[in-house]
């Protein structure tokens, strides 16, 4: 698994710069099959998958941003077929305006901080409405 993420990390930062978010979503979401479980199981092998995405983004270039570990984490989870949720929040800071991504399963964040949420405004919108997010 370590091996896939230090190759999907890259893989993902570049080609999101060269295609639309929708695109890469739908790409990625025909390799990885359906994902619809969320037991405790589940749960505890996706903080383990969570832990080696982080690893492997720590050793890659280009050094992937949090949409980037999303992303591949949000795949490699459901190509073993636990359901997650990619989550997006905003917060601003005097003049300055920050965006965030993260993964949650079964409502537990996978990750970041257990509080992402207190930090940053969670945008609880369609999927297709971010389709021309990109970096």
């Amino acid at each position: 698994m370590l091996l896939q993420a230090a190759i999907m990390l890259p893989a993902a930062a570049i080609l999101r710069r060269m295609m639309s978010f929708k695109r890469l979503q739908a790409m990625l979401a025909r390799w990885a099959g359906d994902a619809d479980r969320t037991s405790l199981t589940e749960i505890e092998h996706a903080r383990q998958i969570a832990r080696i995405v982080k690893a492997a983004s720590a050793h890659v270039w280009p050094r992937p941003n949090c949409l980037d570990r999303s992303l591949v984490l949000r795949t490699m989870l459901a190509r073993r077929n636990i359901h997650s949720e990619l989550r997006f929040g905003v917060s601003r800071n005097g003049e300055q305006f920050d965006a965030h991504a993260w993964i949650e399963c079964g409502g537990i964040v996978l990750n970041d901080a257990d509080d992402v949420a207190e930090t940053y405004a969670v945008l609880d919108l369609p999927t297709h409405l971010l389709a021309r997010v990109r970096e």
